[in-house]
């Protein structure tokens, strides 16, 4: 085709330089109209299928395949085939020229490729099974596989050297390159290991209590992870930190609806004194409303020696167990604990919730612990003061 073009140039130009510069602009304009008309047509095509496709799998693909800019980089390979072409045809005495074209052909075609793979992970996470098995570092993986193939093979073209002879060289520089990427391999392997191990789901509220990092899993990268704190700040820990740190993750205190409370409230021990049973007797009468839902004879807490302290631990735990969010199958405790501090007795209540959401689960552990301190006063104690 080009040789025609050429003799239909040099019939009017002569048989020189100028016919072969004339014919190649005539090829170069042609391969641009060539890539504009690929690009248009596959546009079109997409827009079609996405708006209009009674497959909800063939429109997802098509809106993703849009969203990715596929038809301009095919369009982009049509156009450097093209230019090879001319290349080829017109100045074949010089092969730096078309492998400069192949390597933009190589790169064309790794663009279309990791566009694919963006396309086949847009429409995963479509699916309710992405957030428990995320593939965003299996496709990192491939893309940073068909990037080290393609570079491969660039140099080796440009240099005019075989594939596996460059590779025998890279491999001597392998240590160095080691210690200079250091923490992307790290993170590659962390990557592949929370993968494997399903160490971490999308949506998991996660703490990492030596990065005094708290927040909720937003994107699981081969290299970061990003996490989404409280301020809507979003922070991009490193991989290999989940593996080397301990962290605390609440996706099954969250899927099961168990999560425990622990609360501390420090009483004034200069209030806290023993009781006769006709003290104690009114102490219990003034909270009959709790006591009594518990057990009917009352006068197991009204006996000589009980302390002030006692009675208001027993109240506490009475009015958790009242409570229908509490679940009766976990331990509820409301203990006293000894304090060198000198921040007064700390008085520690244990117990599980069957509430799940992050905000009713603070707003019910606050509610406890407001309780907690109002009810100091009914039993003669005062939280402790500095």
């Amino acid at each position: 085709m080009f040789n025609k073009v050429f003799e239909w140039v040099a019939s009017r130009l002569g048989d020189g330089a100028d016919a072969v510069i004339a014919a190649s602009a005539i090829f170069f304009v042609a391969s641009v109209a060539c890539a504009g008309v690929v690009y248009f047509l596959l546009k079109i095509i997409f827009s079609t299928l996405r708006k209009k496709s009674k497959s909800e799998i063939t429109a997802n693909l098509a809106k993703f395949s849009l969203r990715r800019k596929i038809p301009l980089k095919i369009s982009g390979l049509v156009f450097f085939y093209a230019c090879t072409y001319i290349a080829k045809a017109a100045y074949s005495a010089s092969d730096t020229l078309v492998n400069i074209l192949v390597v933009m052909m190589l790169i064309c075609l790794a663009a279309i490729i990791s566009a694919m793979l963006d396309v086949v992970h847009d429409f995963y996470k479509t699916k309710s099974r992405s957030a428990s098995h995320p593939i965003k570092s299996v496709i990192q993986v491939i893309k940073i596989a068909l990037c080290i193939i393609i570079v491969i093979i660039a140099i080796s073209l440009l240099l005019d050297q075989n594939p596996l002879v460059l590779i025998s060289g890279v491999s001597a520089f392998a240590a160095i390159l080691a210690i200079v990427f250091k923490d992307a391999l790290l993170g590659l392997v962390a990557g592949v290991e929370i993968a494997s191990e399903d160490l971490l789901h999308l949506g998991d509220w996660i703490v990492i209590p030596a990065r005094g990092i708290e927040g909720a899993v937003t994107d699981i990268g081969l290299i970061t992870v990003k996490i989404k704190t409280y301020d809507n700040l979003v922070m991009s820990v490193p991989a290999y930190d989940f593996l080397s740190y301990p962290f605390k993750n609440y996706r099954q205190t969250v899927n099961d609806a168990e999560r425990q409370i622990s609360k501390t409230v420090f009483v004034d021990a200069e209030n806290i004194r023993t009781l006769s049973s006709r003290e104690a007797s009114t102490f219990v009468s003034l909270n009959k409303d709790v006591f009594s839902k518990e057990s009917e004879d009352l006068s197991v807490f009204c006996i000589d020696g009980v302390t002030n302290l006692s009675l208001y631990r027993a109240y506490m735990q009475l009015t958790l167990k009242q409570n229908d969010h509490i679940k009766k199958d976990f331990s509820l405790v409301v203990k006293t604990d000894g304090n060198d501090a000198g921040t007064g007795i700390p008085v520690t209540i244990y117990c599980t919730c069957d509430i799940a959401d992050y905000d009713a689960f603070q707003e019910f552990g606050s509610q406890i612990c407001e309780r907690a301190f109002a009810s100091l006063s009914a039993f003669g104690l005062k939280p402790y003061k500095r």
